[in-house]
């Protein structure tokens, strides 16, 4: 496993370091943490990333749903839906670029967790939609996403190879008012959860859930901002 061989000597000369696990019981135990995906908040060390779909852990309507087409505009609701899906996928795109581009900064851990988060609403979105018979996003919303991903990059004050302090600030902002819009889109789930089936528990966890995100931005903003226009602050220290 090309792991490296470590002298011991001069720890336990000068600090009295014993080992307290044998060198067979340490690779049990990397082995065991390889194999269930443990990890830590450093970017080598993130844990391995679950499937988005298991990651929401929310129940959809049952296979036997049907929409009530005289309770409920399906088109209107549909096309709704379909426009917030568009937009998870966008802003999806845009936090987990974020997560890779600051891998070496204290906020990393940060950004991926809220990415994984953001990951399984989408997926529990679009079964959702699947389960509505609501028909996939059209060509035209897909090029909105593709337009969104293309305003990424524009460069904050740096040229287009560098990263730029003031760039974190303002992709944090954008990826709040994001969660801020996609909360609205839940209290819409939540309002007509019985025609679309959806447990209300379940539209409360989401909501409870992008309040959860929206925090952890706001701290990872209050990193970033306390930093980028400081010319003494070095907001990427490695």
């Amino acid at each position: 496993m090309r792991s490296p061989l470590m002298n011991t000597d001069r720890a336990r000369e000068e600090l009295g370091w014993k080992p307290t696990r044998t060198g067979l019981e340490a690779l049990e135990e990397l082995i065991d943490g390889m194999s269930r995906g443990n990890g830590a908040d450093s970017g080598p060390m993130r844990a391995k990333t679950k499937d988005p779909a298991s990651q929401a852990n929310l129940p959809l309507p049952g296979a036997d749903h049907s929409l009530d087409e005289d309770a409920v505009s399906s088109d209107l609701l549909g096309q709704y839906l379909r426009d917030h899906l568009s937009g998870a996928a966008a802003g999806l795109d845009r936090i987990t670029a974020m997560a890779e581009g600051y891998q070496d900064t204290p906020v990393y851990a940060q950004l991926a967790a809220v990415a994984e988060s953001i990951a399984g609403e989408r997926a529990w979105l679009e079964g959702l939609i699947e389960r509505q018979g609501f028909t996939r996003p059209t060509i035209m919303e897909q090029a909105a996403s593709a337009a969104e991903k293309l305003a990424r990059l524009k460069p904050f004050g740096t040229g287009v190879t560098d990263r730029s302090p003031s760039e974190m600030v303002l992709e944090v902002e954008l990826m709040m008012g994001a969660i801020t819009a996609k909360m609205h889109a839940w209290l819409v789930v939540a309002d007509y959860c019985e025609e679309l089936g959806v447990k209300r528990d379940v539209a409360d966890e989401l909501l409870e859930t992008a309040e959860a995100q929206r925090e952890t931005l706001a701290g990872v903003h209050e990193y970033a901002r306390r930093r980028a226009y400081r010319p003494d602050a070095n907001a990427f220290p490695k």
